[in-house]
């Protein structure tokens, strides 16, 4: 167990330690280590205490406050990865702060502007854009503790109401737009995962045209229209995500480290805890540039050990760490956490949820370097 221990301290030392409105060096709980071990969380965290504190300080009822943050604070500590806080941040600071203008609108007003702009709530994000007077175009990401879900397309917009239907992917989807938020309802499996659904209330955090990720041209929804102006096809690298230009950067990296194509092209998955299945999160040569885009690692190599392979991770003043994986029908998964020399295996659903936070939270940095 210690092993494990060391591993995480490890990774979290690999992200960064920054400043918080509480003591990092006396951070015990996973939510607070990545709040922590992350820039941006740090300082939503170092933002929301302000911002409580100067509600609490005005409000007629601060005993109510106080247990709204209570109550807000037991969704937070739910969270799993970067992205999750990063809403649940959000969400909490607009309800500090912008919910109180007293030039507001009522909260089920009909909306008379455009849709377009970017949505988010606790567990997901919603992306709109309004093509022409009755089409928008859409991403929507959901997640449910481990497991994350995506669908995108083209839905047919009437008044304040968007509808998307898809038969084959067994998917409805409606968009109920007010002056700042979109109620969206899920019927159907969509593709989404186990327990995922896209089915939340997204208040709106940008009014701009956002940047799409799932890709730049959807398919075309199967409801009856028009066919749209073709666009002129973007450039390579307009249209690569930052997965792919950091796969094409370190390409010859990847391939000095040895691993088969079967592994390469294996996706890995992370687990949670020992009752939901484990959730994709990428191939593995993708996650090995993501590693090499980490500027803190010195140097990755690649080890075996009986009938597994993995890797071990230099961090300059701190000794090498990594993992060793199981591949399973094609597909990876962590099986032992490598530090003094010695594999222990993963047993616990803490120590997979531990590790499978401290790999998400490296992801993020990585992709920012690279965009």
């Amino acid at each position: 167990m210690k092993h494990l221990i060391y591993a995480v301290a490890f990774l979290s030392f690999a992200t960064g330690a920054h400043a918080a409105s509480f003591d990092c060096a006396k951070a015990s709980t996973l939510v607070e280590k990545a709040i922590c071990s992350d820039a941006k969380l740090s300082e939503l965290d170092d933002s929301l205490m302000k911002a409580y504190k100067k509600a609490l300080a005005s409000s007629p009822d601060a005993s109510g406050l106080k247990s709204q943050q209570r109550a807000w604070l037991t969704v937070r500590n739910k969270c799993v990865d970067a992205s999750c806080l990063n809403h649940a941040y959000a969400d909490r600071l607009n309800a500090l702060t912008g919910n109180l203008a007293s030039n507001a609108p009522p909260p089920n007003a009909p909306r008379s502007s455009s849709p377009t702009g970017t949505y988010k709530s606790p567990n997901g994000e919603l992306k709109i854009q309004q093509t022409s007077e009755g089409l928008i175009k859409f991403e929507v990401f959901a997640t449910f503790r481990t497991n994350t879900g995506e669908a995108f397309g083209d839905a047919v917009l009437k008044g304040d109401t968007a509808i998307y239907e898809n038969r084959d992917d067994d998917c409805r989807l409606s968009f109920k737009f007010l002056p700042d938020k979109a109620i969206v309802k899920q019927d159907g499996s969509c593709s989404m995962g186990l327990n995922v659904s896209a089915s939340d209330t997204y208040t709106m955090s940008s009014g701009n045209n956002p940047k799409f990720e799932i890709s730049n041209s959807p398919p075309p929804s199967p409801v009856s229209l028009a066919k749209p102006e073709q666009a002129t096809p973007a450039s390579k690298s307009e249209n690569d995500s930052p997965v792919e230009i950091a796969l094409a950067k370190n390409a010859a990296k990847i391939s000095a480290l040895g691993f088969s194509n079967k592994w390469l092209k294996a996706p890995l998955y992370l687990r949670g805890d020992l009752v939901n299945p484990p959730s994709h999160f990428v191939i593995f040569e993708s996650f090995l540039a993501l590693l090499f885009e980490n500027p803190r690692f010195s140097k990755i190599t690649a080890i075996k050990s009986g009938k597994f392979e993995g890797i071990l991770v230099k961090v300059k003043g701190a000794e090498s760490t990594g993992f060793l994986f199981k591949y399973d029908g094609g597909d990876l998964f962590i099986s032992h956490v490598v530090s003094d020399d010695q594999a222990t295996p993963l047993e616990t659903a803490n120590d997979y949820l531990s590790i499978s936070m401290m790999i998400l939270q490296l992801a993020p940095d990585a992709i920012q370097r690279v965009k």
